[in-house]
């Protein structure tokens, strides 16, 4: 089974394109076995050591795994697992084990591969029983796979938060998106449970029930925090185990009674280490309770998310990437407002830059760190911003990007919505140029100068994250849309 090809070159097989009963043997001379290099060919051989007297069959299958995994492109440069390749390894029964460096996996998966190979093969002892049990074997695995990758499939997650023009849910079109998140819930500062505001309770009570009238394979998930999140009283809270159970109970409870099926964990500005390392043990925590809830009420576990910095490296602290990547099913990164009128008033800029040819505050430098620090990249969701901030220009002549400015124009702090751009625009008939540079929209109205993402900017964005492999997109906020022209660019 030793054979050397290049993984580069190597196409994986689809469970449409397999072969089933009678057409396997006029296909089997087809199908690639893969190994990347020398060392997982050792690794392979060690599959049989220590952990227990493996059978034949059994260690065809511990093979046919790695072989897959390999094949796929689960390995890094280091010669480990990707953390994606955990994700799989760690559903439906299949693990890894560090120390033998090899893949495991639970009886009751074996038992129903070897019933599997030996109801529909009634020749055995046969090289062509042994590949033709190869081939049911990635069958099956396969069947495995695609439960996976269904609960991994792209995603398109739109923020609702009820502000001081409050737009209707009934309005919102839930078609467009896989996810919606109410924000936001707050913590009671004396016990730490949710807190939901009266002017907002109304809204939250029936938000699932409405939301899945346009669709009903929408899900639904609460924000807890947001952006005006009180640090003193999140800080407090990680910090205590007491103040800890509080809020996970309580958090539970509330999105049991309300129909939501995921929690987001929405508190970017952890300030000390202690703050860092206390996330640690909340996660795991949550997660655990999570777990033990939905195992007692015979309930899908809860969706667990979190919101974060655009960097990994944003505050001079150390995330914990490691219960990050273990316990939530994904994060929102957010990237957008590196530069905003308030203070970056000197110069024009683009708020939430793809790129950025003179500073490291952009987006795809975000990605990246968040990537290098161990996260995997199917754990990432994008953040589309749907508003933009508009600068005073010092010189009408000299509006480009980087153009001499004096803080902001048209609002206090300079922001708008989509929707008021748009109307900005069609109003005063301003152009609109996009900057493939920067991944921007911009334009300017004698000396009002505005940057934005309209549509060419949004599907730049969405093509990116699709290209490195991430989970999806996040939209702060749906409200903010115009008839609905960036969501549906987005896809």
């Amino acid at each position: 089974m030793h054979m050397d090809v290049d993984p580069e070159e190597y196409t994986p097989i689809t469970l449409d394109e397999l072969p089933i009963g009678e057409e396997i043997p006029n296909v089997l001379e087809s199908i690639d076995v893969v190994e990347a290099s020398d060392e997982w060919s050792q690794w392979r051989d060690d599959l049989a050591e220590e952990i227990r007297n493996w059978t034949l069959e059994e260690e065809d299958v511990m093979i046919s795994i790695l072989e897959g995994i390999v094949a796929d492109g689960g390995r890094c440069n280091t010669g480990s697992f990707r953390p994606a390749a955990y994700d799989m390894l760690n559903t439906s029964g299949f693990g890894w084990d560090d120390t033998h460096k090899c893949v495991t996996v639970a009886p009751e998966i074996l038992e129903v591969y070897l019933k599997i190979t030996k109801d529909m093969l009634q020749v055995q002892h046969s090289s062509m029983a042994s590949k033709i049990s190869t081939v049911i074997f990635k069958i099956f695995l396969l069947s495995l796979q695609l439960h996976h990758t269904n609960s991994q499939t792209w995603i398109r997650v739109g923020f609702y938060m009820v502000a001081q023009k409050v737009y209707p849910i009934s309005e919102i079109n839930s078609s467009l998106f896989t996810h919606l998140v109410f924000c936001c819930a707050d913590l009671n500062s004396t016990s730490y449970a949710l807190s939901i505001s009266k002017s907002v309770e109304n809204y939250f009570s029936n938000f699932t029930e409405t939301v899945k009238q346009k669709n009903p394979s929408v899900t639904t998930l609460l924000c807890i925090g947001g952006p005006d999140a009180k640090h003193s009283i999140f800080s407090s809270m990680v910090n205590n185990s007491f103040y800890r159970k509080s809020f996970i109970d309580s958090s539970i409870t509330t999105a049991r009674s309300y129909g939501f099926e995921g929690l987001d964990f929405y508190w970017k500005l952890a300030e000390t280490a202690s703050d860092m390392s206390s996330l640690s043990i909340l996660f795991k925590e949550w997660r655990d309770a999570i777990t033990s809830e939905a195992r007692n009420s015979s309930k899908s576990e809860l969706i667990m998310t979190a919101m974060v910095a655009y960097s990994p490296d944003a505050y001079k602290l150390p995330y914990p990437i490691d219960s990050m990547q273990q316990y939530l099913n994904w994060i929102h990164v957010d990237t957008s407002d590196y530069s905003k009128p308030e203070n970056w008033g000197n110069f024009t800029a683009a708020p939430a830059a793809l790129y950025d040819p003179t500073r490291i505050v952009n987006t795809d430098s975000g990605i990246k760190a968040w990537i290098g620090a161990g996260l995997s990249a199917n754990k990432l969701v994008l953040t589309l911003a749907y508003y933009g901030f508009a600068w005073k220009l010092l010189n009408s002549a000299d509006n480009g990007i980087g153009a001499p400015a004096n803080g902001p124009a048209i609002s206090d702090y300079g922001f708008m919505e989509y929707d008021q751009i748009k109307n900005y625009i069609e109003r005063l008939n301003a152009h609109v140029i996009y900057d493939s540079t920067y991944v921007v929209n911009y334009c300017s109205v004698e000396t009002a100068w505005i940057a934005f993402d309209d549509v060419e900017a949004i599907r730049a964005k969405v093509s990116y994250a699709e290209e490195k492999g991430l989970r999806g997109y996040r939209v702060w906020q749906v409200s903010y849309d115009a008839n609905w022209v960036l969501s549906q660019a987005a896809g």
